[in-house]
């Protein structure tokens, strides 16, 4: 009886360690993983309208955009070092883009073949851009796409105290 009750304290005990340190896992990344949240505010000064979005450095230093690609929720890396916006093959069907004529790139991982396509709506906070040019990469894994210059070159980015703010006049 007695050596029942240790066991069954044993296993309450790995049991509490394991709850605890999974809460603890879960409220971490909570805390720590609001990847691609900003702040979007529209400024009016000396008649001109001013839209700015303002997004905080995520934990390896990049700056991640929850955006809309043809109303479908899409996570961007900003990258100005990307000549085209590139979304990954992987999520065309889903975002209702079509595959066009294949072209060269030069990646980070040398050369590959990307395709062509439109994105018929790109919402950026509340800014809204139509018929932007983007490539299908089939080399891209995962859910994150890239924001090349085709778009950034349409603002002014501001980087700052680990913020990059995005400004359309």
């Amino acid at each position: 009886m007695q050596s029942e009750t240790k066991e069954l304290g044993a296993i309450f005990t790995w049991l509490g360690w394991i709850a605890g340190i999974t809460l603890l896992v879960l409220l971490f990344n909570k805390i720590l993983g609001n990847e691609g949240d900003y702040d979007s505010s529209i400024q009016n000064s000396n008649g001109l309208q001013t839209v700015e979005i303002k997004i905080k450095q995520n934990r390896q230093g990049h700056y991640l955009l929850r955006a809309q690609v043809n109303k479908k929720p899409v996570l961007f890396l900003i990258d100005s070092g990307a000549t085209v916006t590139s979304i990954p093959m992987n999520l065309a069907k889903k975002l209702n883009l079509d595959k066009g004529m294949p072209f060269s790139v030069q990646t980070a991982n040398g050369k590959a073949t990307a395709y062509q396509t439109i994105i018929k709506e790109l919402k950026l906070g509340s800014i809204t851009l139509k018929n932007v040019r983007a490539s299908l990469n089939p080399g891209m894994n995962g859910h994150e796409a890239l924001l090349g210059m085709n778009v950034l070159k349409n603002f002014e980015l501001v980087q700052r105290d680990k913020t990059l703010i995005i400004r359309q006049y």
